[in-house]
């Protein structure tokens, strides 16, 4: 996060700022009795977007360390013929890494997914991989959010580079995420039923709001 301080007077509120900062849309400032004040001044309907993502993706890193606490770490790496002989690990790895790169590019304009680590440590360490997971976490609630940037890649053994946002990257690793989420879920109920997974697990937002039309 970047704060910006600068001096203030407010005379018509009879309020001298000490300092001000200005952080995401939200002002917080120090009066005259040295309390803490917050000022928003964005659109309140953004703040609610972005705290949906936030809180979409504070969801999903909550079930995988759920997932963590309970699968033994053989069956972790343990390749799954269920998974076309991929591992509960892998897919895991594959879905921490993506939101890394999000996170990681704060001195960058452009995310390249192709770029992303493959770190073998998080398909076959579960404390290495709840580490990992908190500080992913804390990357996301620190990161910047109000600046576009490029995202590239090889696609079809061409170079692309498109314009994009940090939220709408969010975005898609969130969505990324319970895709993969999925795909462990189809290898933990066939191969590891001691796991035990919420139905929500998995399952996008919208077909979650689906079904409950549907029950209706």
């Amino acid at each position: 996060m970047i704060f910006r301080k600068t001096p203030a007077i407010l005379s018509s509120l009879r309020l001298i700022l000490l300092c001000v900062w200005i952080q995401d849309g939200i002002i917080i400032y120090f009066n005259s009795n040295h309390r803490i004040r917050r000022f928003e001044f964005f659109p309140m309907q953004m703040a609610k977007g972005m705290l949906g993502l936030f809180a979409a993706t504070e969801a999903i890193i909550s079930q995988l360390e759920g997932l963590i606490d309970q699968i033994r770490e053989d069956d972790y790496t343990k390749p799954l013929d269920i998974l076309s002989g991929s591992s509960v690990g892998q897919h895991m790895r594959h879905v921490i890494e993506f939101y890394q790169c999000v996170v990681t590019n704060q001195g960058s304009n452009e995310i390249n997914y192709d770029n992303r680590e493959r770190d073998k440590i998080l398909e076959t360490s579960l404390d290495a991989t709840l580490k990992v997971l908190a500080t992913t976490k804390d990357g996301l609630n620190s990161i910047r959010t109000d600046r576009d940037i490029y995202v590239s890649g090889q696609i079809g053994g061409t170079g692309n580079k498109v314009r994009s946002s940090i939220k709408r990257e969010i975005l898609y690793a969130i969505e990324h995420a319970v895709h993969h989420m999925a795909i462990i879920k189809i290898g933990v109920k066939t191969s590891l039923p001691y796991i035990s997974l919420p139905d929500s697990f998995g399952v996008a937002e919208s077909t979650i709001r689906y079904r409950k039309e549907c029950a209706q």
